[in-house]
């Protein structure tokens, strides 16, 4: 849908404020007993095993007991992943495990890719579930892009906003965005949107729920993913 200028410039100024709204509310809001350091995690490597490293900390002075989830969201053929977390390393066949730390315990939660010397690139999506409180949960994105030699992918630095949205998104720093890819949960894509000047999305179609939201760059690579919220 394109929109009149003054509507977009009118449309961003309401989302700003938003923003703030929502950035006041979540200074108040309950937090975790536990964090996943960094979200998203994006890797550039060029090796037959490459792993995606992020740290997960018990915030607590007492023993938590977690749930991790992988979904593979996007992967190239032929590439498969696994999960490492502070305990031990997993089969490339396991999809869940619980995970119980202990007081103030941090340790490494690695997605690895396995590329069997192929071109190997994807988005794994770990949601990791506090099992004494179901609202406490958190979904962490690990992004891996091949090396590419001189076709260095854009800086992943795209603002999203808001999140959660009603009915549209919008973008800034979107000078590298070709193309605007949403999956599902389950690694389903449903929408694909060409990338354009004034970064604004309408959404309209989608149905409440959470997404994952892929970035491409003019070479049809994902450069930038990130999880979104529809009300």
């Amino acid at each position: 849908m394109n929109l009149p200028t003054s509507d977009i410039n009118n449309m961003k100024k309401r989302l700003l404020t938003l923003i703030a709204a929502a950035t006041f509310a979540a200074a108040g809001a309950q937090t975790s007993v536990f964090q996943v350091n960094p979200n998203p995690v994006d890797t550039v490597g060029d090796a037959d095993d490459i792993g995606a490293h992020a740290t997960i900390k018990n915030l607590t002075s007492n023993t938590i007991n977690l749930r991790w989830e992988r979904q593979v969201i996007s992967i190239t053929p032929g590439c498969e992943t696994a999960i490492c977390d502070p305990v031990t390393c997993y089969s490339r066949a396991v999809n869940a495990r619980n995970l119980n730390m202990d007081p103030n315990e941090e340790g490494e939660l690695i997605v690895h890719f396995y590329t069997a010397g192929a071109f190997c690139e994807g988005i794994v999506h770990l949601k990791i579930k506090n099992l004494n409180n179901t609202a406490d949960s958190t979904v962490a994105i690990y992004k891996l892009n091949q090396s590419s030699g001189s076709r260095e992918l854009p800086a992943a630095q795209v603002k999203v906003f808001p999140n959660p949205f009603a009915t549209y998104i919008a973008l800034e720093q979107t000078e590298e965005v070709s193309a605007v890819r949403i999956f599902s949960l389950e690694g389903r894509e449903v929408l694909r949107l060409e990338g354009n000047t004034n970064g604004v999305y309408t959404l309209d179609d989608l149905a409440p729920g959470v997404y994952v939201l892929a970035l491409e760059d003019k070479n049809g690579r994902v450069f930038q993913a990130s999880e979104i919220a529809k009300n």
